[in-house]
């Protein structure tokens, strides 16, 4: 196994979203979609990738925000009823979930 990784800034905050895969079959993982499914998924697209997993480190907005969409984008392209897995953040992290929608009013 060859472990490939691009990162892709996204958000008003640039944070780094990552995509790391396996060179030889072309499964991979994202790390902090952010707020910007769009984008990421452009990058799954240009690198060929079929993400399995969508992972977040910690619940704030610019990392954890666009999981839902980009998980249902995921979902509605291979047309199969199953979601692709979000793990994390720790469960220390769900008050920051909960409020994520206001996170997102506050910041615009």
């Amino acid at each position: 196994m060859t472990l490939r990784a691009a990162v892709i800034p996204v958000t008003p905050f640039q944070q780094n979203c990552a995509i790391l895969w396996d060179e030889a079959d072309r499964r991979g993982l994202v790390v902090d979609p952010g707020g910007e499914a769009g984008r990421v998924l452009q990058a799954v697209d240009q690198l060929g990738i079929a993400v399995e997993r969508i992972l977040l480190t910690h619940g704030h907005l610019d990392h954890a925000g666009g999981a839902a969409e980009l998980q249902a984008s995921l979902r509605a392209r291979t047309g199969d009823s199953a979601l692709v897995p979000v793990e994390g953040p720790d469960r220390r992290d769900a008050f920051l979930l909960e409020g994520i929608e206001a996170q997102a009013r506050a910041y615009g």
